[in-house]
């Protein structure tokens, strides 16, 4: 029971973080699109 809920958390964690990156990537992908328009 307790490594069910332990392998639960360690799944919710890598979601978060997965999308935490996907976000952080989107962010950069922006960012670069946006300094190549102001230059």
């Amino acid at each position: 029971m307790k490594f069910e809920v332990k392998l639960s958390q360690l799944i919710g964690a890598q979601t978060v973080a997965l999308k935490f990156r996907d976000l952080v990537f989107q962010n950069i992908f922006w960012l670069k699109l946006s300094l190549r328009q102001a230059l």
